[in-house]
């Protein structure tokens, strides 16, 4: 693949876009005339939603197309939807077409994988957490139930007229 060109962002978007305002009916339209569209490469992701194989994401280098008229675009363009790859699509597409070494897809493999063990623990000691939390707030609210102030003074002198104390 060529060298992907480095450009930047051109604010100058005058040749592109109209805005006109009809005064007598307060009406705004905007217009557009053309589409300046972007490729841009693909790099090895850290995304943990991807199960098997290597995730792949977009990088920041791009090739930057000749723009299209709007009626072109429209009359050329396929409504892709989204799509999801296979995991040896993702693997071919990084090392056939934009030369990541094996290595570095391994890598990222197992860095997802071990994203993925550290989700599943923190999810299970959230859950363990969550039940050891109900059961001290229960035994707490047993504790003071059982030795509320009433409690432990009817105790005291319910002792006392049974096992009434010589005074002396």
């Amino acid at each position: 693949m060529p060298p992907l060109n480095q450009t930047g962002y051109s604010s100058d978007d005058s040749a592109h876009s109209t805005v006109s305002v009809d005064s007598a009916t307060k009406t705004t339209k905007v217009g557009f005339s053309s589409i300046e569209i972007r490729e841009y490469e693909r790099v090895v992701g850290d995304h943990p939603d991807t199960k098997v194989g290597p995730p792949m994401s977009l990088g920041w280098a791009f090739v930057e197309l000749d723009p299209l008229s709007i009626d072109d675009y429209e009359a050329t363009h396929k409504k892709k939807g989204t799509r999801r790859m296979s995991s040896i699509t993702r693997k071919n597409i990084l090392k056939n077409v934009f030369e990541i070494p094996e290595e570095e897809i391994r890598n990222a493999e197992k860095e997802v994988q071990k994203i993925l063990k550290n989700r599943v623990k923190t999810n299970t000691q959230g859950k363990v957490s969550e039940t050891t939390e109900v059961v001290v707030q229960s035994f707490g609210r047993k504790l003071k139930r059982t030795f509320s102030k009433d409690r432990l003074w009817k105790g005291f002198v319910e002792s006392q007229r049974m096992f009434p104390t010589a005074v002396y």
